[in-house]
């Protein structure tokens, strides 16, 4: 059981990983995009015709392309003044804590966002872009990044209950 959670675990990190390499080539394409703009814009006086629906489109994708990933690293935001004074077991607590509460958030998210695109019919006005794909990749991006939070309370909790070596006690206490 234990082995088939594991492997599990490992599929979802891959594709969070594949994603998480796909959101660094699309903002690297958006800012490519945005520097040409800009510079016709400065420049030549003209601006790519659809560049901020483009734009707009783009970091709806971005975002929820890359939020596992940020989940799957743990790269969110920490106070380390609060952390740095927890034990081990402290740390385990408190992100147990907050795995919990952002997985709740962004299951509220994930839900409106498919509100949302099952009731949109817009398109973007120039290129015609449709929005109801975002969405739908948003959901299933706020979907995977709930994955990702239940693989971390799992292994927070049994973080919690396992035994502390005294060799971790003795890091805290410095």
């Amino acid at each position: 059981m234990v082995a088939a959670a594991k492997k599990f675990a490992d599929i979802i990190h891959f594709i969070s990983k594949i994603l998480w390499y796909a959101c660094a080539a699309l903002l690297f394409c958006l800012a490519c995009v945005t520097f040409v703009d800009c510079l016709l814009r400065y420049v030549g006086g003209r601006s790519i015709p659809g560049c901020q629906e483009l734009t707009e489109v783009g970091m709806g994708y971005f975002v929820y392309a890359g939020i596992a990933g940020v989940i799957w690293k743990r790269h969110g935001i920490q106070v380390p003044i609060v952390m740095d004074k927890l034990s081990p077991r402290g740390k385990n607590i408190m992100r147990f804590i907050l795995d919990i509460l952002s997985l709740l958030i962004l299951l509220v998210v994930a839900t409106q966002v498919l509100t949302t695109a099952k009731s949109t019919l817009f398109t973007s006005s120039i290129l015609k872009i449709p929005y109801a794909p975002v969405y739908y990749f948003a959901v299933a991006g706020s979907l995977l990044a709930c994955i990702e939070f239940v693989i971390h309370i799992v292994e927070d909790f049994y973080g919690i209950f396992r035994p502390v070596k005294p060799e971790e006690e003795s890091e805290v206490s410095k």
